[in-house]
């Protein structure tokens, strides 16, 4: 499993340049189809919940939690809550969507992967101005759920 996370770090690093945007095929290779059903832990018990329920709904499609995402000269431009073969999901567990859209667009700089924000707790005010922003947002689990399934 540690082996996979590095080597899924050092491609990161080598696939996050402007050369590679929108090589959104490699993330949905069989690098982590081939996984058996893993269990996932976090700092954020959110993200750790969210992680495991999905491995459960689509055996291997996550690929990892906290995932250091780096650009083209490797410096980390943020982290991805939890990246799956097809999207990155960065979930908020608090009330607040500050820096939320910054980090979705972030996010799908360095890997050419679509970003979905997931907030449970956020006002639906702040969901909606997220979404005229133009950031893929939603607080309906349920919704998530079917919207990620590959």
């Amino acid at each position: 499993m540690l082996q996979l996370l590095t080597s899924l770090q050092v491609l990161l690093v080598s696939l996050s340049g402007p050369e590679t945007k929108g090589n959104a095929d490699f993330w949905r290779s069989s690098l982590a189809a081939n996984a058996t059903a893993r269990t996932f832990t976090s700092t954020d018990p959110l993200v750790a919940n969210l992680a495991n329920k999905i491995e459960s709904l689509y055996p291997g499609h996550v690929v990892g939690v906290n995932v250091p995402l780096r650009n083209a000269a490797g410096n980390l431009v943020t982290d991805a809550d939890i990246l799956l073969q097809n999207s990155v999901l960065q979930v908020k567990s608090g009330g607040s969507a500050q820096g939320l859209l910054r980090q979705l667009q972030r996010s799908e700089a360095a890997t050419g992967l679509p970003s979905i924000g997931f907030g449970p707790n956020l006002p639906a005010n702040s969901l909606r101005t997220l979404s005229q922003q133009g950031g893929l947002v939603t607080g309906n689990e349920n919704l998530l759920l079917q919207v990620i399934k590959h």
